[in-house]
């Protein structure tokens, strides 16, 4: 990754979870800044990580960090777990998805109930997602005003 951001000048880093054996990095990633694409659904299925507790563990623990991590889908068709499933996956600790990964369309629109302590990190990593989105600095503005009046009417 440091080679990535040397030689090619990234701005972004699609999954990045790497990024947790390697210190100094997470610094650098935290000063500039650099967005993370997490995608925890595939990162399991394709055995980034042994289980769904060492995924969740390392997302958490960049995240609390201070690395600005996204959480993402990826190739949903085949890895299962649209967007609103990645986000129950990591912050909803006895969240089960069912079958291949999918979630029945009526529970995948309930509600996420995050953890206790997990609410302030959610809405950051739902943030995050804003700022390192390809949209204008005004849209960008815009989305992240809804996402604080909505969190501060709950």
């Amino acid at each position: 990754m440091a080679a990535a951001l040397d030689l090619l000048h990234v701005s972004r880093i699609d999954h990045g979870v790497a990024s947790i054996r390697d210190a100094a990095l997470q610094e650098r990633l935290v000063a500039a800044q650099t967005p993370l694409t997490v995608c925890p659904f595939s990162n399991v299925k394709l055995q980034v990580f042994a289980s769904r507790d060492a995924c969740r563990e390392v997302v958490l623990a960049l995240a609390r960090r201070g690395l600005c991590v996204t959480l993402n889908s990826d190739d949903p068709a085949y890895f299962g777990g649209y967007m609103n499933d990645n986000l129950r996956y990591i912050c909803c600790r006895h969240f089960q998805p069912v079958g291949h990964g999918l979630i029945q369309a009526e529970t995948s629109t309930l509600p996420i109930e995050a953890e206790a302590g997990m609410e302030a990190l959610l809405v950051q990593m739902v943030k995050n997602s804003i700022v390192a989105s390809f949209i204008s600095e005004e849209r960008k503005a815009a989305f992240l005003a809804e996402i604080d009046q909505v969190v501060s009417q709950h």
